[in-house]
């Protein structure tokens, strides 16, 4: 008995499917295709939008580097810099000043460096970071800071954090932040030591309900 040879669209739809396994687990060849795509639409979606008078971008581009060269040398830039930048933006009394580089490790160009940056961005409320490097008992409260500077009612933490500590712990889809991160309850009474009533300044600020909105999808 003769075994029927397979179609050819059978054959070629096995042999995309196994490329195209191959691509996504292991050769990424169309990764820059994707990637040139993707900047094309974004490309696009900006072209249709109107740029904020109020907002300024300070870029670092090859042509910053080239002329910097001399004085800063080759990127990361000394720190010390990023501290004259500062100034000098905080002369022009900006509402705020926010930094899209990671300082994530000690400058390479040695402590003093980083002891003027950190001294220019001392006590400034208008200096923002991508990154922050919090403990768990600095957290809570930062965030709830960090929400009202956004606009958001600063009670929409609590409230998130009453509502997940009024579920179960042994939820499959909340097991691993149980099992990760202090239990809700304590960061509650963090919050409360840390804040106290300091709550009852923002009560009724615009914006109530987008933090829950934000966090919870709701």
């Amino acid at each position: 008995m003769k075994v029927p040879a397979p179609p050819a669209l059978s054959i070629a739809a096995l042999l995309l499917a196994l490329l195209g396994a191959l691509e996504f687990g292991v050769l990424h060849l169309l990764a820059p295709l994707e990637n040139r795509l993707l900047d094309s639409f974004q490309r696009q979606a900006a072209a249709g939008l109107s740029p904020d008078p109020q907002i300024v971008i300070v870029d670092i581009d090859d042509a910053s580097l080239a002329r910097m060269q001399a004085r800063a040398g080759r990127w990361p830039w000394p720190r010390e810099i990023h501290a004259e930048l500062v100034r000098a933006l905080q002369a022009q009394k900006p509402r705020a000043i926010v930094f899209d580089i990671l300082f994530s490790e000690g400058d390479t160009h040695g402590k003093e460096s980083d002891r003027k940056f950190r001294e220019a961005v001392r006590g400034l409320d208008n200096v923002f970071f991508p990154m922050a490097r919090l403990t768990e008992k600095e957290a809570p409260s930062m965030g709830v800071v960090l929400a009202t500077r956004a606009g958001y009612d600063p009670y929409g933490l609590p409230a998130v954090l009453q509502m997940l500590n009024a579920m179960s712990a042994s939820d499959s889809e909340l097991a691993l932040m149980f099992s990760t991160h202090p239990a809700p309850s304590a960061r509650l009474d963090t919050l409360e030591r840390a804040m106290g009533s300091q709550l009852d300044r923002f009560a009724g600020k615009p914006g109530s309900g987008r933090f829950e909105k934000l966090v919870l999808g709701q």
